[in-house]
């Protein structure tokens, strides 16, 4: 038969040679394939492409970002090095713009800043990375005893995912087969003892007809965190919600697509050229940082931490502007970041690991931005090519 995509010819084959495939085996294949996947075949972020993220918006996201590290660095008693780690990084944006803000708030936090982005891709083998800065091509992060940040942004919604449902007080996996050429879902009881317990940790058998997702790498990379961090904290920014609104939101799984800006929920169209994503569990986050030593101390969508964390002073700044063209571009690009409809809807999950900082309220400083220069949107904000974890396939992954 013909195949639309070379991607999907691989996920049939696969089909045919084992019988069936979970939905991960899917998703991974879909979109991390080395050769055919969705991350690693075309440019994917900004207007030409499929979505856009945070940081290629407006530096004000990193430089909030920024004011919040600086607050964990004076409670950590000003560690040197003051280790920042970005997982899922893929390119250098988002710390630029937090090195360069770092320069204006404190020498001495610049100075003891050391960054780390880390990707499976090999797109970074080209980074030419400056001083205190530095890339590293892994599937984990291979650190021990830091102090430090873990930071990640749309990171956990587009690692591949396990679907079940639960009806009638019965939970089964839905794996995909081949029948007449085309791929179908198809319900099989559960096997994976690993599934079980973090379904029946997060949801109640009792849910009628609940179709959802989870996924298994979770554990595994929160403990990599928690291995990583002698004393320090975690900042999680994605889509996604807790288990109790999830299951609100959706009765019929939280898949979603991108291409070209347009929202879908069939995966199984353009494999291979159009983004696949799933809400991320916070809760699921929330108890694995539990049984890590991560607690967690502060949970709100992206609108709330960056208007906390002082972005209407730079509004305010802006508007303030003469130049109407600045003004305009630049408070539309804001806009974007704190739009509850869009961006400012992602989640901001704070956790800490043998700190003293155990309420929130003792790193808001956002007085380190008052009568500090509002960086401005410039060109690569607006035609970054790529920012969102084109990842290739390795052996073993964590993620």
């Amino acid at each position: 038969m013909s195949y639309k995509t070379l991607c999907e010819k691989l996920i049939h084959n696969k089909i045919k040679l084992q019988g069936k495939i979970t939905f991960a085996d899917f998703m991974d294949i879909a979109l991390y394939d080395s050769n055919y996947g969705y991350y690693n075949s075309q440019k994917r972020i900004g207007a030409t492409g499929d979505f856009y993220t945070s940081p290629i918006v407006h530096p004000a996201f990193g430089s909030i970002i920024c004011t919040q590290l600086f607050s964990m660095w004076v409670e950590l008693k000003k560690p040197s090095p003051f280790y920042l780690i970005e997982i899922g990084a893929n390119n250098d944006r988002l710390i630029l713009d937090i090195r360069e803000f770092a320069k204006s708030i404190n020498k001495k936090f610049f100075h003891d800043l050391e960054c780390i982005i880390i990707d499976r891709s090999k797109i970074l083998e080209s980074h030419n990375s400056p001083e205190n800065f530095h890339s590293i091509i892994s599937n984990t992060i291979p650190f021990k005893n830091i102090s430090g940040c873990i930071l990640s942004n749309e990171f956990f919604d587009a690692l591949p995912v396990n679907k079940f449902q639960i009806k009638n007080h019965i939970i089964s996996e839905i794996y995909l087969t081949v029948e007449n050429n085309e791929l179908k879902e198809t319900n099989l009881k559960l096997h994976n003892n690993e599934l079980y317990e973090r379904i029946t940790e997060l949801y109640s058998e009792s849910l009628n007809n609940y179709i959802g997702e989870i996924n298994l790498s979770i554990e595994k990379i929160i403990k990599n965190f928690s291995d990583v961090l002698k004393k320090g904290f975690v900042i999680t920014i994605d889509y996604g919600d807790l288990t109790e609104k999830l299951v609100k939101k959706y009765n019929n799984s939280s898949i979603q697509t991108y291409s070209t800006h347009t929202k879908g929920n069939n995966p199984y169209t353009k494999i291979g050229e159009q983004d696949i994503t799933s809400d991320v569990n916070f809760s699921q986050i929330i108890l694995a940082g539990e049984k890590y030593g991560l607690d967690s101390i502060y949970y709100a969508n992206q609108s709330d931490f960056l208007k906390t964390n002082g972005i209407n002073c730079w509004i305010d700044q802006l508007n303030k502007e003469s130049d109407t063209t600045t003004k305009t571009n630049n408070l539309g690009a804001i806009y974007d970041l704190i739009n509850t409809n869009g961006l400012g809807h992602l989640k901001v999950l704070i956790q800490e690991k043998n700190t003293t900082v155990k309420a929130y309220n003792k790193l808001e400083r956002h007085q380190e931005m008052v009568g500090k220069k509002l960086p401005m949107q410039t060109t690569a904000h607006l035609n970054i090519a790529q920012a969102k974890y084109p990842h290739t396939i390795v052996e073993n992954p964590l993620w």
